[in-house]
This record gives C-alpha cells, structure tokens and sequence, in this order.
C-alpha cells in the first residue's frame, strides 16, 4: 500500500488544449455557399442558446406557477 501512495503522489498529467485554426481567403468568404453555412451554424447556435436559457430560468416557472395556484384560491375564497 505504501509503494502505490509513493506511486500516486509522483504521477502527474499532462493536458494540452489546442484550437485549430482554419484559414479562409478572401473569395471564399465572399461565395454564397460559405456564407449559407456560417448563417446556418450561427442559427444553429442561437437555437441552443434560447434552449439552454428556458431550462435556466426553471424558478420563475415555479414562481408563476405558485402565483397561479394563489390568485385561483383566493378567487375561489372570495366566491364563497
């Protein structure tokens, strides 16, 4: 058991993060088609975006929720 502490406390690891860079000339920026797949992607980006932000905002659903559920007891009670 000591020898594998020993072991573990002199391992390390290694993380190397690269981003790849794509170069793109002038003409081809300016074709149609490059530019149909940069509007798509960045839709397709937007979309994820909205998706991500209505699952963030799960209190105020509850809050509406709750709010919803009071206003109809109280109108209920007043009817009585």
């Amino acid at each position: 058991m000591k020898v594998m502490e020993k072991q573990i406390a002199f391992s390390e690891v290694h993380i190397t993060i690269e981003k790849r860079i794509v170069n793109v000339t002038f003409d081809e920026k300016n074709k149609y088609s490059y530019k149909l797949k940069q509007g798509l992607l960045s839709g397709w980006q937007g979309i994820k975006s909205t998706i991500i932000f209505l699952f963030s905002i799960w209190p105020f659903y509850l809050l509406i929720i709750l709010c919803y559920f009071i206003i109809r007891y109280v109108k209920n009670k007043s009817k009585k």
